[in-house]
C-alpha cells in the first residue's frame, strides 16, 4: 500500500481505501450470512423430518378410529350408520395417508433411508379402498360374522402395520435429529468463531490501510512544514524529499523549485549588497542610511576608518554623537531633531573627531525616502569635509578665521 498509495491523487487514495474496507465488511457479513443460512437449513430440516413423523403418526391414529368405529357398528349390526360412516373415515386416513406421502417425498436423499417405508403407505391406502367395499357388501347382506372377522383379519394388521411404521419413522427421524443437532452446535461453534475472527479482521485491515493512508498524507505534510520552517530561517538549501505523483508530491516539487529559486534570488542579491556595499564602501565622502525615526543602520567604512573603530565598537560608545565635537552636539541633535520631526531635508555643519584626535569641521545633509503614501521609509545622508574651505556664515569674520587655525592647532582639547 505504501509502495503505490502515492501514485494516487489524496481524493482517489482515500475513496480506495474506504471501498476496500467496505468490500472486507461485505465479506465479513457474507460469511456470516452464510453461516445463519446454514443454521437456518438444519432448522428448515428438522421442521421436515418432524412433519414427517406427525403425518405417518396420523396415519396410524385414523387408522385406528377407523377400525374401532367398524368393529363397534358391527357389533351393533347398525348397517346405515356403516354404510354413511365407513366412507368418510376412510377418506380421512387417506387424506391422512397422502400427507405422510408428501411430507416424506419432500425429505432430502440423506434422510429417506428406509426404502420400504413409502411401499407400506401404499399397501395400507389400496388395503383400505378394497377391504371398505366388502366389508359394506357384507354388512349390507346381513353377514356381520364375515364383517366382523374381515375386520379382524384384514383391518387390524393394517393397524400393526403402521405402528411398525411409526416406530421406523421415529427412529429415523431420532437419528436424523440427533444428526441435526450435532450440525447446529457445529455450526453454532462455528458461528462463534467467525464472527469475532472477521470482525477483528476487518477491524486490523480498515486499521492498517487507515494507518497507511493517514501516513502517506501526514509524513509528506510534515517534510512540507519542515521545509517551510527552514525556509522562514532563510536555509534556501533545504530540500522535501516527497516521491509519488500526487497533490503533495506536486507541492513538495513546487516547494524544492521555489527554495532554488529564492536560493538563487538570494545570492543574486548578495552579490548585488556585497557590490552595492563595495561602492558605498569606496565613495570618496562619509555615506550613511537610517530608519524612519532616525537611528543609524548603515555607515559606510571610510566613516568608519575616519573615526577608528568598528560599528560595534561605535554603538557600545553610544553611537555618532559620541565623535562630534561637544560645543556641537546640542545643536547637531537638535537640528536632526527637527528635521525628522519635519520630514524635511536637513543640512547643517559640525566638527567631528578623527583616529587620530583632531576635530575636523564636516557638512551633514540628510534627505528622507517616502514610499507611494508620502510615508518616510528611510533617511539617506552624506557627510563632506569642508575642513579645508571657510564656513558658509562665517567665512568674513576674522576671528572665526582665528578659531579655526587656533582649532586646526589643538584639535584634541
Amino acid at each position: 500500500m505504501n509502495l503505490h498509495a502515492g501514485r494516487l491523487n489524496i481524493g482517489p487514495r482515500l475513496l480506495l481505501g474506504f471501498g476496500l474496507i467496505l468490500v472486507a465488511m461485505l465479506a465479513a457479513d457474507a460469511v456470516v450470512l452464510w453461516q445463519f443460512r446454514v443454521v437456518s437449513n438444519q432448522a428448515q430440516r428438522l421442521s421436515n423430518i418432524d412433519q414427517a413423523r406427525i403425518a405417518i403418526l396420523r396415519v396410524h391414529n385414523g387408522l385406528l378410529a377407523f377400525h374401532d368405529r367398524l368393529d363397534a357398528l358391527a357389533d351393533s349390526e347398525d348397517v346405515n350408520g356403516l354404510s354413511t360412516e365407513a366412507v368418510p373415515l376412510r377418506n380421512a386416513v387417506l387424506v391422512d395417508i397422502g400427507r405422510a406421502t408428501s411430507a416424506l417425498t419432500l425429505l432430502p436423499a440423506e434422510l429417506q433411508r428406509d426404502p420400504t417405508i413409502l411401499p407400506t403407505l401404499h399397501v395400507v391406502e389400496s388395503t383400505l379402498r378394497s377391504q371398505l367395499e366388502a366389508i359394506t357388501t357384507l354388512a349390507i347382506g346381513g353377514d356381520w360374522r364375515a364383517v366382523q372377522l374381515r375386520l379382524a383379519n384384514q383391518i387390524r394388521p393394517l393397524e400393526s402395520l403402521t405402528s411398525a411404521l411409526v416406530e421406523r419413522v421415529d427412529q429415523e427421524v431420532s437419528a436424523v435429529q440427533a444428526q441435526t443437532v450435532l450440525n447446529l452446535a457445529r455450526v453454532q461453534r462455528r458461528v462463534f468463531v467467525i464472527v469475532p475472527t472477521t470482525a477483528v479482521f476487518t477491524l486490523l485491515i480498515a486499521a492498517t490501510m487507515g494507518l497507511a493512508i493517514t501516513r502517506s498524507i501526514t509524513q509528506p505534510l510534515e517534510q512540507l512544514m519542515a521545509g517551510s520552517k527552514a525556509l522562514a530561517q532563510g536555509d534556501f538549501q533545504h530540500q522535501v524529499a516527497i516521491s509519488g505523483g500526487d497533490e503533495l508530491a506536486r507541492l513538495g516539487d513546487g516547494f524544492n523549485d521555489a527554495a532554488r529559486r529564492l536560493r538563487d534570488l538570494y545570492a543574486t542579491l548578495q552579490s548585488r549588497e556585497d557590490r552595492l556595499r563595495l561602492i558605498i564602501d569606496t565613495i570618496p565622502g562619509f555615506v550613511w542610511s537610517g530608519l524612519p525615526d532616525g537611528t543609524f543602520d548603515l555607515v559606510n567604512r571610510g566613516w568608519l576608518d575616519y573615526i577608528g573603530c568598528t560599528w560595534e565598537e561605535l554603538s557600545a560608545r553610544g553611537g555618532l554623537l559620541t565623535a562630534v565635537h561637544p560645543d556641537d552636539r546640542e545643536a547637531s541633535f537638535a537640528t536632526w531633531k527637527a528635521a525628522r520631526e519635519s520630514g524635511t531635508h536637513n543640512e547643517h555643519e559640525l566638527r567631528m573627531r578623527g583616529a587620530d584626535g583632531e576635530y575636523r569641521w564636516f557638512l551633514s545633509r540628510a534627505l528622507p525616502f517616502r514610499d507611494e503614501q508620502g510615508t518616510i521609509v528611510r533617511w539617506y545622508g552624506t557627510v563632506i569635509d569642508i575642513n579645508e574651505r571657510p564656513r558658509s556664515l562665517d567665512a568674513s569674520s576674522p576671528s572665526i578665521r582665528q578659531d579655526r587655525c587656533h582649532l586646526r592647532r589643538n584639535s584634541s582639547r
